[in-house]
C-alpha cells in the first residue's frame, strides 16, 4: 500500500472549522407553479364563475400563495383545488378581477392552515421596507405581496446583502423578475414591482425530513460544501465526527430566513475519513438526518486504469464499454487516438473514484470509423494527475466507397466494403463510345481496384472509372471494328426480329449510329464498310 493511502487509513486526523468559513445558501428552493405553462390554458372555472377565462390569464394570486407555502414548508398545494375553493367563497374570478385578496386572506387560514401547516400572521398595507415584513422574513416566515396588478411570493431575506428572495409565477417583460431570484429593495420599491400590500405566513409544521450531503472526496485545506436539507424553513445544526465517532466540530445555523435548503462551507486541514450529520429544528420539533461520509486526501491519484468490458474488438456504430478505475480521483480524462495519430476523443468528466468507497466509472465510446485505436485515462485531483497504461482497441466495420464514373454512368453511386477485407466484385459502368477499363484509385493513373484488392483506407473515399475510346463502327463494343459489326448493322437496318431477342440488343442499338450524326441509316452501313475497306488491318 502506498504511503498516502496508509496515512489516510491511519485516520490520525483533526478537523478545524470556524464559523467564519461557513456561508449560507445563495438561493432558495424555487417555485412550484409556473402560470405560463400551457397547461393552465386548459383549466377553466366556468361551472363556478361562468367565465371562459383560464388560469393562464389570471391566477397569480392563486399561484403565489401556493409557491409561498412551498417555500415555507415544502407543502405542495393543488393549485386547481385551491382555485376552486377560492371561487366558491368569491375570492377568485378568472378574467374578471382575478384574485380578491381581502376576501381570500380573510378565509384562507380557516380553509387551509391545518392542511398546509401555516399560520396567517396578518395582512398589511406597506412597502417592502416595512419593519414587520423584514422581521417576519428574518424569523423564517414568508409573504405574499401585491405589486402593480400582480402578486408575487417572497420566501427569504438575506440581511447581510439586503436582498429578498422572490418567486415569480408569471415572468414578464414588464416586471423583469426571474422565476427564482434574489432582488434588492430598490427593485421592489419602484414601477410595476413596487410592493404596496403583503400577507405574512408562518410555519406550524415540525421538521419531517432532514439530510446532509457532500462530495465524497476533498483535498486537504480545500472548501467543503455541505448541503443541508429539510422540509421546513428551520434552524440547522451540523455535526462533524472523525472515523472513531468522536465529535470534531459542531455548528448551528440561524439562517432560517433563507431557505429549506442551505449550504455551508468548511475546510479540513488533516487527511482522514469523516462523517457529517445535521439536525433540522424549530419550535414544533426536530429531525435528525442520516450521516454522510467524506474522505480528505493529501496525495495525487493513487490508481489509474482502463479496460474494455467486451473483447477488444468492436464494431463501428456500436458502443464499447470502457471501465475506469481510480483512487482519490475527482475527475478523469479519456483520450482515444486512432492509428493515424489523430486524437478522436478527449473528454473530461467529474467523478468520485476511491477504493475505500468501492466506486468505479464506465465510459461508452462509439467508434465512428473502423481501425485500430489506443485508449488511456488520466485521473485528476486537486494535488496532481496519474495517467494509465494504454490499451489497444480495434473496431471492425464497413467503409463507404463512392463510385466516380468520370463522365459515364455507374450501376450504383456507392458501395460498402469491409475495412481490411477486399473490395470484391464492384458494379460496372457505361459510357457511350467508350470501353470501361475498370475502377482505379485515381481519375488518371493510380492503381486498379480488383476484387482481390485489400481495403486499406478506413474512411469514406472515392474510386474512379477509367475509359478507352471505342474504334469507330464498333457496334458490339468489343474494341474492334470487323465484319461482325457490319452484319449487325445490316440486321438493324433490315429490322431483323431475331436480333431484338439478344441480350445485348440495347447496347447494339446505342452504337448503331456509326457515323454519329444522330440517325441510323444506310449511310452508317457505308461508314462501317469504308472502315473495313480502307482499314483492312482492323478486321481481325
Amino acid at each position: 500500500m502506498k504511503t498516502g493511502k496508509r496515512r489516510i487509513c491511519a485516520l490520525a486526523a483533526a478537523l478545524l472549522m470556524s464559523t467564519a468559513m461557513m456561508t449560507p445558501a445563495s438561493a432558495a428552493e424555487g417555485r412550484l407553479y409556473n402560470q405560463y405553462d400551457p397547461y393552465w390554458k386548459t383549466v377553466i372555472m366556468h361551472s363556478i364563475t361562468g367565465t371562459e377565462s383560464s388560469m393562464y390569464t389570471s391566477a397569480c394570486g392563486i399561484f403565489s400563495f401556493c409557491n409561498a407555502i412551498y417555500g415555507l414548508n415544502s407543502t405542495e398545494i393543488d393549485a386547481v383545488e385551491f382555485a376552486e375553493w377560492a371561487c366558491s367563497i368569491g375570492a377568485y374570478r378568472p378574467g374578471n378581477g382575478g384574485t380578491y385578496h381581502y376576501v381570500l386572506y380573510a378565509n384562507v387560514e380557516e380553509g387551509w392552515a391545518e392542511r398546509a401547516g401555516f399560520h396567517l400572521e396578518g395582512t398589511y398595507s406597506g412597502t417592502v421596507k416595512n419593519s414587520k415584513l423584514i422581521a417576519h422574513l428574518k424569523s423564517g416566515g414568508v409573504a405574499v405581496a401585491h405589486v402593480y396588478g400582480h402578486f408575487i411570493a417572497i420566501t427569504g431575506y438575506d440581511e447581510a446583502k439586503g436582498l429578498y428572495h422572490v418567486i415569480e409565477s408569471a415572468c414578464s417583460k414588464n416586471r423583469l423578475l426571474a422565476a427564482d431570484s434574489w432582488v434588492d429593495a430598490a427593485k421592489l420599491s419602484d414601477g410595476k414591482t413596487k410592493v404596496d400590500w403583503f400577507a405574512l405566513l408562518s410555519n406550524t409544521k415540525a421538521p419531517g425530513r432532514a439530510s446532509v450531503k457532500t462530495d465524497y472526496l476533498h483535498s486537504v485545506g480545500s472548501p467543503i460544501d455541505f448541503t443541508l436539507d429539510s422540509d421546513v424553513k428551520a434552524t440547522f445544526g451540523l455535526g462533524i465526527n472523525n472515523a472513531a465517532g468522536e465529535r470534531i466540530a459542531t455548528y448551528y445555523s440561524r439562517q432560517a430566513a433563507l431557505s429549506c435548503v442551505q449550504h455551508y462551507s468548511a475546510s479540513v486541514d488533516e487527511l482522514g475519513l469523516y462523517s457529517a450529520y445535521t439536525t433540522s429544528f424549530n419550535t414544533y420539533g426536530h429531525k435528525n438526518s442520516k450521516s454522510c461520509k467524506f474522505l480528505v486526501y493529501d496525495t495525487a491519484p493513487q490508481k489509474s486504469e482502463i479496460s474494455c468490458e467486451q473483447p477488444l474488438t468492436g464494431e463501428t456504430g456500436v458502443p464499447m464499454r470502457l471501465n475506469l478505475e481510480g483512487d482519490l480521483a475527482e475527475s478523469y480524462t479519456v483520450e482515444i487516438t486512432d492509428q493515424d495519430g489523430v486524437k478522436v476523443v478527449q473528454e473530461n468528466k467529474a467523478c468520485e473514484l476511491c477504493e475505500l468507497s468501492g466506486t468505479a466509472a464506465a465510459y461508452d465510446w462509439v467508434p465512428k470509423e473502423p481501425g485500430s485505436y489506443t485508449a488511456r485515462v488520466i485521473m485528476h485531483n486537486d494535488i496532481g494527475d496519474l495517467e494509465s497504461e494504454p490499451i489497444e482497441l480495434y473496431a471492425s466495420g464497413n467503409v463507404t466507397v463512392q463510385l466516380d464514373a468520370a463522365g459515364g454512368t455507374a450501376e450504383q453511386k456507392s458501395v460498402s466494403v469491409p475495412y481490411a477485407g477486399t473490395y470484391g466484385t464492384l458494379p460496372d459502368a457505361k459510357r457511350l463510345w467508350y470501353a470501361f477499363d475498370g475502377w482505379y484509385t485515381q481519375a488518371s493513373g493510380g492503381e486498379q481496384i480488383t476484387p482481390e484488392t485489400e481495403v486499406t483506407n478506413r474512411r469514406t473515399h472515392s474510386i474512379y472509372a477509367q475509359w478507352n475510346p471505342l474504334p469507330e463502327g464498333d457496334l458490339n463494343a468489343d474494341r474492334i471494328t470487323d465484319l461482325q459489326d457490319a452484319v449487325l448493322l445490316s440486321r438493324v437496318l433490315h429490322e431483323d426480329s431475331a436480333l431484338s431477342e439478344r441480350a445485348d440488343f440495347s447496347e447494339i442499338m446505342e452504337y448503331a449510329d456509326a457515323d454519329r450524326n444522330g440517325s441510323i441509316t444506310m449511310q452508317d452501313l457505308s461508314f462501317v464498310l469504308d472502315i473495313l475497306y480502307y482499314e483492312p488491318d482492323s478486321a481481325q
